[in-house]
């Protein structure tokens, strides 16, 4: 069933989780950007250790959205380190049921991150590009999260999360559930009509606006979102089973990093999911 994501406000900061995650004994967070410690362009929660923010900051606002999620502040130890790309890798990170080591995931190049293990955090790190997390509960609890740019929605990292859950776990693709954070919305993405020719021969069923670029160009504006929907439908996932925060990093700056906005230097927020012991 589609739910509604929920703002929660606690530790200082806010962020947004499923509640029928939160039922199904999985975390789930979209942060904001208040409630860090991180100062200039990177105010105040930054997430991201690649952006040119000091990393004792950094690490301090991953605690703190950890605690707040119900993690523990201990749970940054557990975080698995790669370097996202904008492509379509994805990677499993298993540990010990029990009691998960230390990830050494450091200098991997991943975009999409899941596992079934009890206790393993993952976080993904966006400012403009989609957040989407999956999760399901049969045969196991198990989760992903994707970072989906322009680069990874045209290539289908959407998709290649749902394989990875499938192949790994053995799930259905029609019991997982996809959640959507805040990205950059249509009304503020423009792309080259040839690039927007390639989406909508991968997602015929989305649709576009064409407009004049400023040099005179025809451009088109489309939603994001819409082609990591119409994946997910593509590899079995229910539409019912999605839900969408559906707001843009752009027009809400004040609340999200926006890399647009901001004119390329910002801080990042974070996706967010584990599985509970």
């Amino acid at each position: 069933m589609n739910t509604e994501l929920k703002r929660i406000t606690t530790h200082d900061l806010s962020f947004w989780t499923d509640p029928a995650a939160a039922e199904a004994g999985i975390f789930t967070a979209f942060s904001e950007r208040g409630g860090g410690v991180s100062t200039g362009p990177y105010d105040s929660l930054n997430l991201g250790l690649a952006v040119g923010d000091d990393p004792t900051s950094v690490t301090e606002n991953r605690e703190r959205l950890c605690e707040a999620a119900g993690l523990g502040r201990r749970a940054v130890r557990q975080l698995p380190l790669v370097t996202q790309v904008h492509g379509t890798r994805v990677v499993v990170i298993d540990s010990s049921e029990s009691a998960p080591s230390e990830v050494d995931s450091s200098g991997t190049e991943a975009d999409g991150l899941v596992t079934a293990t009890p206790g393993q955090p993952l976080l993904l790190c966006f400012a403009d590009c989609v957040p989407v997390m999956l999760w399901a509960t049969t045969p196991r609890p198990c989760i992903a999260v994707l970072h989906s740019g322009w680069k990874g929605c045209l290539h289908n990292i959407a998709g290649a999360g749902v394989d990875a859950l499938t192949h790994q776990y053995g799930v259905a693709p029609s019991d997982l559930h996809a959640l959507i954070g805040p990205y950059i919305g249509a009304e503020s993405f423009v792309v080259s009509e040839d690039l927007w020719l390639q989406f909508a021969r991968a997602f015929p069923t989305i649709e576009g606006r064409q407009i004049r670029g400023s040099d005179g160009r025809l451009c088109v504006r489309f939603d994001l979102a819409e082609t990591v929907r119409a994946a997910l439908v593509q590899a079995g996932v229910q539409q019912g089973r999605m839900s969408s925060l559906g707001q843009s990093t752009v027009l809400c700056a004040n609340r999200f990093f926006s890399y647009r906005a901001s004119g390329g230097v910002c801080g990042r927020m974070g996706a967010l999911a584990c599985v509970a012991h």
